[in-house]
């Protein structure tokens, strides 16, 4: 698995998607305010995303019950898969991204109507 890193400044388009990859799991306890996601990863290939799904998922707890969204992203020229939880309010976004970064990996909380930089409209 390959985690590629992202410009901090790229103009972005007016409309974003965030197209759903998998259904929340049943009977989880999600956010009642949902605003925001947390950005786990960004991939070459859809199916590398939803690969890591999985991994991160079975390694941090407090992302099951939430939502798996998968968006694309054009970086650089080049065209990527990021994998991101959905379903939290901002302040366990930001809690769930320093528990996950403190494991030594990458999160990135975002809110849902403000996409990170080169977000691709659908």
């Amino acid at each position: 698995m390959r985690f590629v890193s992202q410009p901090v400044v790229q103009k972005m388009p007016a409309r974003y998607g965030i197209a759903p990859a998998q259904p929340a799991l049943a009977g989880a306890a999600g956010s009642t305010d949902g605003s925001h996601l947390v950005q786990l990863g960004s991939f070459y290939s859809e199916q590398g995303a939803r690969r890591a799904w999985g991994i991160y998922t079975s390694r941090n707890p407090a992302l099951g019950g939430h939502e798996m969204k998968i968006s694309q992203a054009v970086v650089g020229g080049k065209r990527y898969w990021r994998v991101s939880a959905a379903g939290f309010d901002k302040a366990e976004a930001r809690s769930v991204c320093a528990n996950v970064t403190n494991k030594g990996h990458g999160c990135i909380p975002y809110a849902a109507d403000r996409p990170l930089p080169g977000a691709v409209e659908f």
